[in-house]
């Protein structure tokens, strides 16, 4: 079975978070709102494209079935499916825009932003236009209005980040802006999620639950080098606090190892259950969600039980094949206070022009998932709510968001 599928130029990929149908769903609210079909238009037939994109006709028509329920489009039988409405709950409130980069258009990551916004400009009765940022055209001519975005848009959520800040005080011509982008980024204003915070308090809650000395895997290979390092920093400045050496020959062991490669997942297990019973750690902070994911595939055919003798966890989660309403542990964002946020910083440029807030760190929660075990909770830092002290790395003008 192929792991990624094209529908009207976009890239549908096996995903961690999002099904299939929720991608297909979400490829043709995005057209619809773009304006490929009128109110009234007849679209393409179910079957017709399942056999053009190469799913099945079972997904096809899911995706089909929750654009019904959401209003979008109504099923005539035998005459097809048309296009009901492009903004379901009838009193538009406005449009946003949502801007990327053509090579973002497959990263797992950038599909599941495009989906909480999505969500999240409907839940606010707005319809979102989406653009990608074409290679000859300047950024700051991307954002005025009617330029790559039609006249209606009145702010832009950009997923690209720009290499040249914006101005931001009385340019009536610049659409109001908000860049959802990764912490190392230097964008104004932008929203970001604490990935170094999260690894520091995802440390912390592996020790909590009272794995003397967890491990790190480091990815290499899947992620940009600057966000890695984030993940390193974090679980490093953890360590630190609690006391704690880190087992740097493991780290540089993680480090090769690729995951495509079932091989070098294999023996990266077995050595680390070789390992002396006092050496070996109970756990690995694991530097990707998808280095997590092939660790608790693998570990069943290298005979390690999870969590028995491995607890695992990583920035992220999602379900474990093969059990019911399993969920990895991970640290995950609330997204819709950072989508809240977004529109907040958006709203404030609109009226202002200008914002308060250059750059809003967000912080994590933890969700417990069944790839990590509690033990004896001897390192327990006692207080689950007690705040962790932090220095933030953002900023004078910045204000993190803590919740």
């Amino acid at each position: 079975m192929t792991d990624h599928f094209e529908l009207f130029g976009h890239q549908i990929v096996v995903h961690h978070q999002l099904t299939f149908e929720q991608q297909i769903r979400d490829v043709f609210v995005e057209e619809i709102h773009n304006g490929r079909w009128k109110v009234g238009d007849r679209l393409p037939g179910m079957l017709a494209l399942a056999k053009e994109s190469g799913f099945g006709t079972k997904t096809m028509y899911n995706a089909f079935e929750k654009m019904r329920e959401d209003g979008y489009v109504e099923m005539r039988g035998n005459r097809g499916t048309f296009l009901k409405s492009s903004s379901p709950n009838r009193r538009t409130t406005g449009k946003i825009g949502l801007l990327l980069h053509e090579d973002q258009r497959s990263v797992q990551l950038i599909l599941w932003y495009q989906h909480i916004i999505l969500e999240a400009a409907g839940k606010r009765n707005m319809i979102t236009e989406v653009r990608v940022l074409p290679s000859d055209v300047e950024p700051v001519k991307a954002l005025q209005p009617g330029v790559l975005f039609s006249g209606e848009v009145t702010g832009v959520i950009s997923l690209t980040a720009f290499e040249k800040m914006l101005p931001l005080v009385d340019e009536a011509s610049v659409l109001p802006h908000v860049f959802l982008c990764p912490p190392y980024e230097s964008c104004v204003p932008r929203v970001s999620a604490d990935v170094e915070y999260a690894y520091f308090e995802l440390t912390h809650r592996m020790i909590d639950a009272g794995h003397k000395c967890p491990a790190f895997s480091y990815e290499s290979r899947e992620m940009d080098r600057r966000q890695a390092e984030l993940h390193l920093n974090g679980y490093r400045r953890a360590m630190a606090q609690r006391g704690l050496e880190v087992d740097e020959a493991l780290l540089e062991l993680s480090r090769d190892i690729d995951n495509e490669d079932l091989v070098s997942v294999n023996g990266y297990l077995k050595k680390i259950m070789a390992m002396s019973e006092h050496e070996r750690p109970t756990a690995l902070v694991c530097g990707s969600l998808g280095r997590t994911t092939i660790l608790t595939n693998m570990a069943p055919l290298c005979g390690v039980d999870i969590p028995g003798k491995l607890s695992v966890g990583s920035i992220g989660t999602a379900a474990v094949p093969g059990r019911d309403n399993g969920l990895m542990t991970g640290m995950l964002p609330d997204f819709d206070k950072m989508m809240d946020t977004c529109f907040d910083v958006l709203a404030e440029y609109a009226k202002e022009r200008t914002v308060s807030r250059t750059a809003v760190l967000m912080q994590f929660k933890f969700i417990p998932g069944i790839t990590m075990k509690e033990m004896d909770g001897r390192y327990s830092r006692g207080n689950e709510d007690a705040s962790i002290e932090t220095s933030m790395g953002i900023d004078s003008m910045s204000k993190a968001v803590h919740f």
